[in-house]
């Protein structure tokens, strides 16, 4: 923001990262849930007016508070968050084909399993030790 790029951050309505940024000048799109957080993010994407779209999605997050870190209803919101991913992923590629860009996978935070529940925030491995992905596309070649 301070360099005079356009930020846009897409999240679940009062999400902890619908609401950390608060304050900034950044373009907030506070959502019902990860579907509408999607739609929004498709929409931004095609609209090409920011030079940064963060999105954020919530129901693996959710899920392993409800249940544990690798349960079936976990898995399967992870396995949500994968296909929206893909979907804005190619979106980024057919809106972005002409020039560079780059697309990251960033989970905020890991997850192990205490009395019976998922949780998160301790200073251990399984909740600090998380893998992002970063993909960089200079040339219509790279796609």
């Amino acid at each position: 923001v301070r360099s005079g790029r356009k930020v846009a951050l897409a999240a679940v309505k009062n999400s902890s990262v619908d609401l950390i940024f608060r304050r900034r000048p950044l373009d907030y799109f506070s959502e019902a849930y990860d579907p509408e957080v999607t739609a929004r993010a498709l929409d931004l994407i095609h609209k090409d007016r920011h030079d940064l779209t963060v999105v954020y999605h919530q129901e693996y997050d959710d899920c392993l508070h409800r249940t544990t870190v690798r349960s079936e209803p976990a898995l399967a919101a992870a396995r949500h968050h994968i296909e929206a991913f893909v979907d804005l992923a190619q979106a980024a590629a057919r809106a972005w084909h002409d020039r560079p860009y780059a697309i990251m996978f960033c989970p905020d935070h890991g997850g192990h399993d205490a009395d019976g529940r998922g949780t998160h925030g301790d200073d251990i491995p399984d909740d600090m030790e998380i893998t992002h992905f970063l993909g960089i596309f200079n040339t219509p070649g790279d796609r």
